[in-house]
């Protein structure tokens, strides 16, 4: 009788670093795509609620001033009343517009404003003094 030629099968398997890398993966990729999809559905930015926790992060604030003779544009400045300097601004209005209401300001803070005249090259001429933003909303 002959003897049968034995064939070895090799077995796949699963070594410790690629089931780390699976992990790995899971975690970088997989896992924030999950956590901001399951958040997105309980998220409203409006209110900034999440979960049911309703409370309203950002509010608006209006600011206006006269229109001034030979303003080509006009620069906001405004900052948080705690602040020193005006770190904040909104650049280049236009001359037809004369009030503006400015977003994103933090709950529960006060802001100040100023508000400067440019000519047609682009210097500020005219600056008026420090206001205090209104209705918050």
């Amino acid at each position: 009788m002959a003897k049968k030629k034995r064939t070895r099968v090799k077995r796949h398997t699963t070594t410790r670093s690629s089931r780390s890398g699976n992990r790995r993966w899971f975690l970088f990729f997989l896992l924030p795509v999950l956590v901001i999809g399951v958040v997105g559905v309980f998220y409203n930015p409006k209110t900034a609620s999440v979960l049911g926790a309703s409370t309203v992060a950002f509010r608006q604030g209006d600011t206006s001033w006269n229109a001034i003779p030979g303003a080509a544009a006009y620069n906001i400045y405004y900052k948080a009343a705690a602040d020193r300097a005006f770190i904040h601004s909104v650049p280049r209005l236009p001359a037809s517009i004369t009030s503006y209401t400015i977003g994103y300001l933090k709950k529960g803070v006060q802001y100040q404003y100023i508000v400067t005249a440019l000519d047609s090259s682009g210097k500020e001429f005219w600056s008026s003094g420090v206001k205090w933003m209104t209705n918050y909303r």
